[in-house]
């Protein structure tokens, strides 16, 4: 199983669903890749100033509100699912599949497929693409156990199977 490490908190929003694109430089997913399953590894530090940026993004995920009750940043069992997922470091917490690649074009504003030009519309989610390339995320599953490993660089391969095994029976027990 292949894998991609993200920073957190940036993992918080993607695992939760809320965030379907995930922004790199240079292009780092072949196109063979696309549709199959891949973990996404949260990283082991979370860079807190991240957590502003969010806000600029999507100021709903702040609002008192956001789920029943309203959530609290200092008592832990107030806080949403994104902003959970966001303070788990160090582990893989969902999987993910990946079916396009965009390319943000020189006018900054549009994004067209990285393989066939065509112009995407990004919709709402277009506040969440800001890098040059972005890679579209479907049909992604929280672990109800995050699995703690090291992650690297880049588009890497999990290397123990008992690892894999993990996650994969942990895809299966949510389906």
């Amino acid at each position: 199983m292949r894998a991609l490490t993200l920073t957190p908190p940036w993992t918080g929003p993607v695992a939760a669903g809320l965030k379907p694109i995930e922004n790199r430089p240079l292009p780092i997913i072949s196109r063979a890749s696309f549709g199959e399953r891949f973990a996404l590894h949260a990283g082991r530090e979370v860079d807190e100033l991240v957590y502003n940026r969010i806000r600029q993004i999507a100021p709903e995920l702040w609002r008192p509100g956001w789920e029943a009750g309203g959530w609290i940043l200092e008592k832990e069992v107030t806080w949403p699912a994104w902003y959970r997922l966001s303070r788990i470091t160090s582990a893989v917490i969902a999987t993910a599949r990946v079916t396009r690649c965009v390319v943000l074009q020189d006018n900054g504003v549009d994004a067209r497929d990285a393989h066939t030009g065509e112009l995407v519309d990004l919709g709402e989610q277009r506040r969440w693409f800001f890098g040059l390339y972005g890679y579209l995320l479907a049909d992604v599953r929280v672990l109800a156990r995050p699995v703690p490993m090291r992650g690297w660089q880049g588009f890497w391969r999990i290397k123990s199977e008992k690892k894999v095994r993990e996650i994969e029976a942990q895809i299966a027990e949510a389906a």
